[in-house]
């Protein structure tokens, strides 16, 4: 155990230093008023924080009020309820008890300022009142012992200065004494010796008495010097010693009451806190759903299935036509179908493994990231399963009408194309020619068809070019994206047959599903790198397309497929695009076919197609992203203007409008995706 300090005081140890000790005194009572503004300070700011908790709580409970009918019970209840069949609601308890809480908290804080400032604020300034009257007391008999003892020093050197004057009367006495001595013998005369040895005499006894007054008044001022300097002083400062010991001794005895109140205060609000979190913690999730389940509990009937109407001008029955036209469409479809149906499949196995490895309990899950994810696969998981279910439904319908008979079974592998010249369909006869992909051309066989006209082609593809009617000089093919596929809607258009309003688009947002889903593609081959030179320059006028210049060296990624386009890489820079086929000269041009060039080297350079407007307008209800080159994105909410023309706006295909956006850009979108204003 540590020895208590030794006792040194200040009488003792300090000689004649009242004017410091003093200035000790004085910050003391400087940093009192301090401490007491600041608890003073601290009260204000308990009672302030009071008040606004208190108005706090006051607007949560008010909007709690109305809140918590519709997280308990929901907005319009089955069943008739009452207040109190809401705060059965576990959560309801919690969060009044939260509130609760908050209330109560904000009266112990009222209280604890008024504690602060009614106790330890009054005392602090009774003290200081207090102190700053002891303390001009001392000084005032510091001022008085200095007076004293400067009087006893003046009394001495009164008495020191009227001896030396008796001294100088005794002299000059002694003088006219002996001066008139030789006077008096020379004369003969005594009497006036006598008067002057009798006046000397008298100023000797004068002068010998002021002796003893200056003596005596030594000795008084020495012992007055000793008793101040010994005594007076060091008991004053002794006192200034017990004074400030007794003001830091009020002083921590006020923080100890401080924190004494600041504990009892911090105690009483755990317990608020501990009794809300008690509330907290018996919220039952289950008991909560089920009673909110109990309040909602309605009848629910299936809306009916529909059937067939027939139109009102002409007769026709519910069953699927299987005339040899019509059946091409549907073997067609059911090609399509089938190869979708893979896709999907494959798709939803891949999600639902990935669903399956997170591993998240929803309900109890705290990573929000990982909920978020889970859900989002989950979601992915529910459309492709959408997706497989009515493709399997529609192939059941088409085997059943089929009965058996799908085709030949060798799909044309059709391209969105757009002719700048007219060209004949294959299917129809007449003439394809419009400004934006009006047509599609088989990437197989060669063969070019109307949109329309795409089903209605027997699935019988050679895998060769024709070299009849279908020459690559009367194509002028912009290129497009690889999973145009067949530019018709996609899967889950909400207005393709027998796939009806299955999913919004807006449920598409993450691309699981495009209007380009589940489409086959024919295996790429591999062809070896050929390399070129650019023999003309040439300025880019979409952002599909190369800006190139005379002498570049160039590497073809796609050879001309009949377009009178390639697609090059651009050594220099390492950037690709299209450019026309004639302004390229292959390092094995030698061996080429002079007659597969679409236009000769002077060639200008292709200019913007000008696009017919229609005056008619659409908005977006879905936002839209484009999946390919020809398609155009849609933002929801903003206003696009249909092209005109026999086979533009609406008239495009099936399932897909053509439209021209604000800033000028055109291309085509599944028509689900807007409606007309």
């Amino acid at each position: 155990m540590e020895e208590p300090p030794e006792i040194l005081r200040f009488g003792a140890e300090l000689k004649d230093q009242v004017d410091l000790i003093h200035g000790v005194t004085e910050s003391q009572l400087g940093l009192l008023q301090e401490i007491r503004d600041v608890i003073r300070e601290r009260a204000n700011l308990e009672k302030d924080y009071s008040t606004k908790l208190l108005a706090l709580t006051k607007k949560a409970q008010e909007k709690k009020a109305k809140r918590m009918l519709g997280v308990v019970l929901g907005q319009e209840p089955s069943k008739q309820y009452t207040d109190d069949t809401i705060r059965t609601s576990t959560l309801d308890v919690a969060l009044q008890a939260f509130l609760t809480s908050w209330e109560e908290t904000a009266n112990l804080h009222s209280t604890f300022a008024s504690e602060l400032g009614n106790a330890v604020v009054e005392d602090l300034r009774r003290l200081e009142r207090k102190k700053e009257e002891t303390n001009r007391m001392q000084m005032a008999f510091y001022a008085k012992l200095l007076s004293e003892r400067e009087r006893i020093y003046g009394d001495r050197s009164k008495s020191q200065q009227k001896y030396y004057d008796e001294c100088g009367e005794v002299e000059s006495a002694r003088q006219k004494q002996g001066g008139s001595l030789s006077v008096e013998r020379s004369s003969g005369h005594d009497r006036h010796s006598e008067r002057v040895a009798k006046q000397y005499e008298q100023q000797k006894t004068d002068m010998l008495n002021s002796k003893n007054n200056y003596i005596v008044s030594i000795a008084l001022a020495n012992k007055a010097k000793s008793n101040m300097y010994q005594q007076d002083i060091p008991e004053l400062e002794d006192q200034f010693q017990d004074i400030q010991a007794n003001l830091v001794a009020r002083l921590v005895e006020s923080l100890a009451q401080t924190q004494t109140f600041t504990h009892t205060h911090l105690k009483s609000l755990t317990i608020k806190a501990e009794q809300a979190t008690s509330a907290i913690a018996k919220v039952d999730i289950t008991r909560d759903q089920n009673l909110f389940i109990a309040f909602n509990l309605r009848h629910f009937t299936s809306p009916p299935d529909w059937k067939f109407e027939a139109c009102a001008s002409y007769y026709d029955t519910g069953t699927i036509n299987t005339e040899p036209g019509p059946k091409v469409f549907l073997q067609n479809r059911f090609t399509r179908a089938q190869a979708k149906l893979e896709e999907a499949k494959g798709l939803m196995q891949t999600k639902d493994q990935e669903a399956n490895g997170v591993r998240v309990q929803v309900a109890k899950e705290i990573a929000d990231e990982k909920t978020d994810k889970y859900l989002e696969l989950r979601h992915q998981v529910t459309q492709y399963n959408t997706s497989v279910v009515l493709i399997q439904k529609e192939l059941e319908v088409l085997s059943t009408a089929l009965g058996g008979d799908v085709g030949a079974q060798q799909p044309h592998n059709f391209k969105s194309s757009t002719f700048s010249i007219p060209a004949t369909c294959e299917y129809c006869h007449s003439s394809i020619w419009g400004l934006a992909k009006q047509g599609k051309t088989c990437k197989s066989c060669g063969i070019s068809v109307h949109a329309r006209c795409e089903m209605k082609i027997p699935a019988e593809c050679t895998g060769t070019t024709a070299k009849s009617g279908h020459s690559k000089n009367s194509l002028s093919i912009t290129k497009t994206d690889s999973n145009s596929g067949h530019g018709g809607p996609s899967l889950m258009s909400p207005k393709s047959s027998l796939t009806t309003a299955v999913a919004t688009p807006s449920t598409f947002t993450t691309a699981v599903a495009t209007p380009s889903s589940f489409t086959t593609q024919p295996p790429h081959e591999e062809h070896p790198t050929v390399m070129g030179k650019v023999v003309f320059d040439f300025t880019a006028s979409s952002p599909f397309e190369l800006t190139v210049e005379e002498g570049d060296r160039v590497k073809v990624l796609e050879e001309d497929d009949g377009s009178g386009w390639v697609k090059i890489q651009r050594e220099s820079t390492g950037k690709s695009g299209l450019v026309p086929a004639s302004y390229v000269k292959l390092d094995s041009d030698e061996d080429s076919d002079e007659e597969e060039i679409m236009q000769p080297p002077s060639m200008p350079v292709p200019k913007p197609i000008t696009v017919q407007r229609s005056g008619k307008y659409v908005v977006a209800i879905y936002p839209y992203e484009a999946q390919g080159d020809d398609e155009l994105a849609l933002a929801e909410g903003q206003r696009y203007e249909l092209t005109g023309g026999e086979h533009g706006g609406d008239r495009y295909g099936e399932g897909w409008w053509e439209g021209i956006s604000a800033d000028g850009r055109h291309g085509i979108f599944p028509s689900n995706y807007v409606q007309h204003i």
